[in-house]
């Protein structure tokens, strides 16, 4: 193992939790997760390697996340068109979480999923390209509670998409709950 290899893994071992090892493939170092699992069959300790990324003389080059190519555009932008003054007053009301609602909301208009879901259906949208929402399973819950609690910023978003009329209208025809216990 050549010297910079070995510096550079007894930085990784000091930094991670969990013991690094580097494997020589093809030429070329790189750096992996090693632990070991217990199997049942064979009742032994297996070891199982998780990789991280690829050893360079400057660093390690972690592995990049996988990067979608294909996404829906149209019904996304046409969501986009017709909701602009919708966004403006989330971004007046809910200044911290706007994006957040907004995602949530956009996302169970074009398809109600479960809300367990909307992360997964939100990364197929062409607006999640452009908007980075913080829209986890856990997280949708805090979302949730936080807008209830919150009702001097719900009533003044009412009163100004009410203003100029003296009619707000809400179908909630398609609304239903997907949620299991």
């Amino acid at each position: 193992m050549e010297e910079w290899v070995r510096k550079l893994l007894e930085s990784e071992r000091s930094r991670r939790s969990v013991p690094p090892e580097a494997k020589l493939l093809n030429g070329n170092y790189y750096l992996y997760r090693s632990t070991t699992k217990y199997d049942r069959d064979s009742r032994k300790a297996m070891r199982v390697s998780e990789y991280i990324g690829r050893m360079t003389p400057n660093g390690v080059v972690e592995r990049s996340a996988k990067h979608r190519s294909v996404y829906e555009y149209g019904n996304s932008e046409l969501i986009r068109s017709l909701t602009g003054d919708l966004m403006n007053l989330l971004k007046k009301h809910f200044s911290d979480s706007w994006i957040d609602i907004y995602t949530l909301a956009m996302t169970r208009l074009l398809d109600p999923v479960p809300m367990r879901s909307v992360r997964e259906r939100w990364d197929k949208l062409y607006l999640s390209r452009d908007m980075d929402a913080h829209i986890f399973p856990d997280s949708i819950s805090t979302i949730l509670r936080d807008i209830g609690m919150d009702q001097e910023a719900r009533d003044s978003l009412f009163s100004d998409l009410m203003a100029g009329s003296q009619k707000l209208t809400f179908d909630l025809s398609s609304t239903r709950s997907a949620a299991r216990c």
